[in-house]
């Protein structure tokens, strides 16, 4: 009946911290508003690789591409929107982009999103990092995802309070709400805690055209696109979707369109 005091070495990192608890609390009350809140042991998350470093072999780049400084200028003014918007804090929301078939740009480790420039993004090439940064811990999941698919040049991790509910909680999301919903969204799919880190490969594996999104367990929502406004339109659609989920759940059930719509949407849109 008072309030919240966080104490850090810096203010950067107690701003983190109660950033972090404010998110945490808003996604356990939409949680709780659609089943039952799951949580995880400590031991889970040192298995799952949490805090590890990616060791990588480093390079200097030679030139950097006006290909390369358009996808950093786009990211970076993507990654401050995405923050304006709630959809990621300062400390946690993970961008990438494929520059060509051997390298890719993505958000480094440690750095305030809100902030990030051009010049903090970190260049990864044939399984490489740029010299004298350290991408987020996330890289090696991108990086398979960029191997295995070619159709997706972007990939975003991130954790949006809405769509979290779906990630602790027992109730799957259903994006057939909307036609915009479903044809962003389609099939969206649900994965193990951890396996974005224990098992990258064979995660990254799962994103097939017809599932470009998915829910993680008690960790994050992961989208991917043929680019990186397509993506992050993903992001977007996602999260209003699970609002209007938790939403209407004031009103009584959800009706969804029916499996007759579907084909028809897929029909018509060549969603096969």
């Amino acid at each position: 009946n008072h309030g919240i005091v966080v104490a850090a070495e810096s203010l950067f990192k107690a701003f983190m911290v109660f950033e972090t608890l404010d998110y945490c609390a808003r996604i356990e009350i939409n949680a709780g508003r659609i089943g039952k809140v799951k949580t995880f042991s400590r031991e889970n998350t040192g298995n799952a690789g949490y805090g590890q470093n990616i060791k990588m072999n480093e390079f200097t780049p030679d030139v950097i591409s006006s290909k390369e400084k358009e996808i950093r200028r786009e990211m970076c003014e993507l990654i401050r929107r995405a923050y304006d918007q709630r959809l990621i804090t300062s400390s946690q929301g993970t961008f990438s982009a494929r520059i060509n078939d051997r390298s890719f740009v993505i958000t480094p480790a440690n750095t305030d999103r809100k902030y990030i420039e051009p010049e903090d993004l970190v260049r990864i090439e044939n399984g490489r990092k740029e010299s004298g940064k350290n991408p987020d811990r996330t890289v090696l999941f991108h990086q398979y995802i960029y191997n295995v698919h070619p159709h997706v040049n972007s990939v975003i991790v991130a954790q949006p309070p809405n769509a979290m509910a779906f990630a602790v909680s027992d109730q799957a999301m259903d994006s057939r709400l909307i036609p915009e919903s479903y044809i962003m969204l389609r099939d969206v799919l649900r994965l193990p805690f951890g396996c974005i880190y224990t098992e990258p490969e064979k995660t990254a594996a799962r994103f097939l055209s017809g599932s470009p999104v998915a829910i993680v367990e008690n960790d994050c929502l992961v989208v991917t696109g043929h680019s990186l406004l397509n993506a992050f339109d993903r992001l977007e659609v996602a999260e209003y979707s699970a609002q209007s989920i938790i939403s209407a759940r004031v009103l009584g059930g959800i009706v969804t369109i029916d499996d007759k719509q579907i084909n028809d949407l897929k029909d018509a849109f060549s969603l096969y």
